[in-house]
C-alpha cells in the first residue's frame, strides 16, 4: 500500500505541475477558471501532504517503540515536527488508515472536478 501511494504522490506532483502551468498558459480560458483549477491544485497539495504526514507517523510507530524512543532524537525531533503539522492528531492505526483512505478520494474527487473544468 505505501509503494503504491509514493508513485501516487509522484504522479500528483507532475499533474499539479501540468495542470498550473495549462491553466496560466490557456488563453481561452476565463479567470474564474483558473482561479478555480488553482484552488483545487492547492487542495490536492494539502491532502498528499497530510498523506505523508501520515506515513511518517505510522513509520515512527512501528520503529520506535517505548524507551528507545528517548535514546533516538531524531526520531523524537521527527515525531515532534509531525504532530504539529497534522491537522488531526492519530491515536489508532486502523484510524490511520481510514484518514489515508478519505484523502486519497478527495484527491481523486480533486482531481475529476479539474478536468471538469477543461
Amino acid at each position: 500500500m505505501l509503494k503504491a501511494q509514493k508513485f501516487e504522490s509522484m504522479t500528483i506532483g507532475g499533474l499539479v505541475q501540468f495542470f498550473h502551468l495549462l491553466a496560466h498558459s490557456s488563453p481561452e480560458m476565463d479567470t474564474a477558471t483558473k482561479v478555480s483549477i488553482n484552488a483545487s491544485l492547492k487542495n490536492l497539495l494539502f491532502f498528499t501532504h497530510q498523506n505523508l504526514l501520515v506515513v511518517i507517523q505510522i513509520l515512527l510507530n512501528r520503529m520506535v517503540n517505548g524507551a528507545s524512543a528517548k535514546k533516538n532524537f531524531w526520531a523524537s525531533q521527527l515525531q515532534t515536527t509531525v504532530n504539529a503539522k497534522m491537522v488531526r492528531k492519530l491515536k489508532t492505526k486502523g484510524e490511520a488508515v481510514q484518514l489515508l483512505k478519505v484523502h486519497m478520494q478527495n484527491a481523486e474527487n480533486i482531481i475529476r472536478n479539474i478536468i471538469k473544468m477543461q
